[in-house]
């Protein structure tokens, strides 16, 4: 009888050994399953941070692109401003009695170059503007 129930015993326990292997398989298939997720969720976040830093460098690209446009605008605008200044100052006519400077560069004397040194205050003084204003002696670079 003895013999009896270590044979029982034995198969019990043979038994409970199959069925422990068995958990072991399946916690080795949740394990696998596990990391499997883990490997998906860090993928995910990688997508998320990248399509992230994507719409950010697609707003910042839209914002160069729109700031291009507005100094593409001004660079019109001044080149439209130099034209006209160009025009007016080619056919400026002096009053009576005046002359131009770019009358006195084409013959350049000693002279020419008293008349130059008077007419540049007299010029700046006509615009507006004077020499203190400008915080430089215009004498000083004749």
């Amino acid at each position: 009888m003895e013999a009896k129930f270590y044979a029982v015993k034995i198969e019990s326990l043979q038994a409970d050994n199959q069925r422990m292997d068995a958990d072991v398989s399946d916690y080795w298939n949740v394990l696998v399953d596990l990391e499997s997720a883990k490997s998906k969720i860090k993928t995910l976040k990688k997508k998320m941070r990248l399509k992230e830093e994507n719409m950010g460098l697609a707003n910042e690209i839209e914002q160069l692109q729109a700031n291009r446009c507005v100094n593409i605008e001004e660079l019109v605008y001044l080149r439209w401003v130099n034209a006209c200044l160009q025009h007016k100052h080619k056919h400026y006519q002096a009053p009576p009695g005046k002359t131009l400077a770019r009358e006195l560069s084409k013959n350049s004397s000693p002279r020419s170059e008293k008349k130059v040194k008077k007419l540049i205050p007299d010029h700046t003084k006509s615009e507006g503007t004077n020499d203190k204003q400008d915080g430089f002696n215009l004498m000083a670079w004749t």
